[in-house]
């Protein structure tokens, strides 16, 4: 018997638009590291400031 489906559609249809979203929102915030560091770099120019900022963006983050 096959499973019907529910207004949202399937669970493969779900299953691959969370895992586009969260692929889309991975990409976004790497980009936004990279930003922070690379204005670091340039409103700085210390190594040891760049470091301090990298290491930052990688530290887990607290979700609310």
């Amino acid at each position: 018997m096959r499973a019907k489906k529910n207004r949202y559609g399937g669970w493969k249809e779900q299953t691959l638009l969370f895992l586009v979203s969260q692929s889309i929102t991975l990409l976004g915030s790497t980009v936004v590291q990279m930003a922070v560091i690379w204005y670091a770099t340039r409103a700085t120019s210390s190594g040891r400031w760049v470091a301090v900022f990298y290491i930052c963006s990688w530290l887990p983050q607290e979700q609310y």
